[in-house]
């Protein structure tokens, strides 16, 4: 597209804080023996960086997992059992294994793994204590390629996809203290889908991208989208979508800096159209004006 030397583009930049916070995702309960293959929500969390989040960044246990035995219920890893008497043995253990830092690809932090394609096991443990006004997500900023998840091992979900981001809603699974997280990451090239059999590009796996807990009131900020007005540089308008059990209440837009303070109210699907007025200065590379948005339930 070609825009002309003497057109104007009006832009107002601005950084969204949500408080308190955003989307759904769902847990099931599966099979002992076998788990439920159950995708992840369609729909993403937005603005991660905005939420209230616990990092979950950092050193992982590993198992490598060649020929897939532990996602069936003869290794089944997912199980995360560890032998409690002299006579119990498992084939697999996460103690004394390998470390893999999270995010990365785990391709090129183990000389063995530099051109595996396969199954790699990732185990995390964290400790939470519930609040009943809190929901509470696992999210992925992405994993390479398929993703099969299970918190305290039941599983809660999958998602396939290397670049796209996703979650689960872990507010009823997860226990009180201690928790373990397993993720099950398989890169392995297929004929009928991705990663293909022929390809430009180095098959990285592994979960390469952040993960947090994010922890949202029972009513949250589901999603949002403000701007300015197309053809105008002094009025905004957008809209501002609630979810949860109290999804009709009241919203604020708040523009601290130009003491902007809006107030909306949300009909009952949880949605509220927002249009007002504010003298901002336009972002330009020269200045590259950034304002602070807050969003508020």
């Amino acid at each position: 597209m070609k825009i002309p030397h003497n057109a104007k583009l009006n832009i107002v930049a601005f950084v969204f804080t949500l408080i308190p916070c955003l989307i759904f995702g769902q847990g099931v309960m599966t099979h002992e023996d076998k788990p439920e293959n159950t995708d992840a929500p369609k729909s993403s969390l937005t603005n991660i960086p905005g939420r209230k989040i616990i990092s979950l960044n950092g050193k992982w246990k590993a198992i490598i997992d060649p020929y897939d035995f532990g996602i069936g219920s003869w290794a089944a890893i997912w199980k995360d059992k560890v032998p409690t008497g002299k006579t119990d043995f498992y084939e697999y253990s996460f103690e004394n294994g390998p470390v893999l830092d999270v995010p990365s690809d785990f391709n090129s932090q183990l000389p063995e793994l530099y051109y595996f394609e396969g199954t790699v096991w990732y185990k995390k443990k964290f400790t939470y204590h519930k609040n009943t006004q809190k929901r509470l997500f696992l999210h992925f900023g992405a994993v390479s390629y398929k993703a099969d998840v299970f918190l305290n091992s039941t599983k809660i979900g999958s998602h396939e996809g290397s670049f796209t981001s996703f979650q689960f809603d872990i507010t009823g699974p997860v226990k009180e203290g201690d928790n373990t997280i397993l993720v099950r990451v398989n890169n392995e090239r297929i004929k009928d889908g991705i990663p293909a059999l022929g390809f430009d590009w180095f098959n990285y796996g592994g979960i390469t991208r952040d993960v947090n807990l994010v922890e949202t009131a029972e009513t949250y900020v589901d999603d949002y989208f403000i701007q300015l007005k197309k053809g105008s540089v002094n009025q905004i308008q957008g809209w501002v979508k609630l979810s949860g059990s109290k999804s009709q209440q009241s919203i604020s837009i708040q523009i601290p800096e130009v003491k902007i303070d809006y107030k909306a109210t949300t009909e009952a699907d949880g949605k509220a159209n927002i249009h007002f007025g504010a003298k901002l200065q336009l972002w330009s590379p020269g200045h590259p004006k950034l304002y602070q948005i807050k969003i508020c339930s």
